[in-house]
C-alpha cells in the first residue's frame, strides 16, 4: 500500500495540530463518539501540492474507531 505521507505512516496522531493549533484528532473522535456519521472540514497541507489548503473529512464512527475519509479543496 502506498501513502500519500509516509512520514505519517505508524504515528500516533492523537495530539496532532492542523495550522490553526486545532488537535483535528481529538476533534474528530469527539464526532465519532457523539455521531453515528459526520463531515470536519479544516486545513491541512496537501501532500501532492505542498501547500496548505481546506480538508473535508467524511467520518463514520464504529466502535472505539473513527473510520475517515478526506478531499483536499482548491
Amino acid at each position: 500500500m502506498q501513502f500519500a505521507n509516509n512520514k505519517m505512516v505508524g504515528k500516533g496522531l492523537i495530539d496532532a495540530q492542523y495550522v490553526d493549533g486545532k488537535l483535528f484528532s481529538r476533534d474528530i473522535g469527539e464526532l465519532a463518539r457523539k455521531q453515528a456519521s459526520f463531515w470536519y472540514d479544516f486545513k491541512f497541507a496537501n501532500p501532492a501540492t505542498k501547500k496548505i489548503q481546506p480538508k473535508d473529512i467524511y467520518g463514520e464512527g464504529l466502535d472505539e474507531t473513527a473510520v475517515c475519509v478526506g478531499v483536499y479543496r482548491p
